[in-house]
């Protein structure tokens, strides 16, 4: 089927599918309709930062924000700590700490009490860009979230933290 701009008549989305007459149709409904996890995927496209051009300027991937969000609210967390707060395993986290480490935007510091532990912070230039991206992150999801009011949008962040707190997630499927 071809696309078709929207009719000056309305109704449809621009992209609506078109026969090959050119006539606008209405699609059924299929069973991925049905689905949440489509639905999720769909609003994560609409909602997700790091797809938004304003983000490049950071130079960060999804985890690398993620690590550095939770260390600017959580200085001094062992690798473990770090990879359960954003929900990865820990030996998928090591190349992400290189990364940032390597940006100097974190640094490492044995543990005094067990040597086999690194704890990690935050530099200075490191707290800096990620204030920064967190306001933009902040900016952009709130302009794609603008149609829901406060309220919707709090019972949404309820639900989907419901969701992914039942424990039915699983580490290695985490940020990349």
């Amino acid at each position: 089927m071809a696309q078709s701009p929207m009719p000056s008549s309305g109704g449809r989305r621009a992209d609506a599918p078109t026969s090959e007459s050119g006539v606008c149709h209405a699609l059924a409904a299929s069973n991925m309709h049905q689905l949440l996890g489509y639905h999720c995927r769909r609003a994560f496209l609409h909602l997700e930062p790091f797809s938004d051009p304003r983000m490049s300027r950071f130079g960060l991937r999804p985890a690398d924000f993620a690590v550095l969000s939770l260390l600017l609210a959580n200085p001094g967390l062992s690798q473990k700590e770090v990879a359960h707060g954003i929900g990865v395993a820990p030996p998928n986290l090591a190349p992400v700490l290189e990364r940032l480490e390597a940006r100097e935007l974190l640094l490492r510091q044995r543990s005094v009490q067990d040597g086999r532990i690194q704890h990690f912070f935050l530099t200075t230039p490191g707290k800096a860009l990620c204030r920064e991206a967190e306001a933009q992150a902040a900016q952009i999801e709130s302009e794609a979230a603008s149609a829901l009011t406060d309220s919707e949008r709090d019972t949404l962040m309820a639900l989907l933290k419901k969701l992914y707190d039942s424990g039915n997630t699983k580490p290695e499927h985490g940020l990349r």
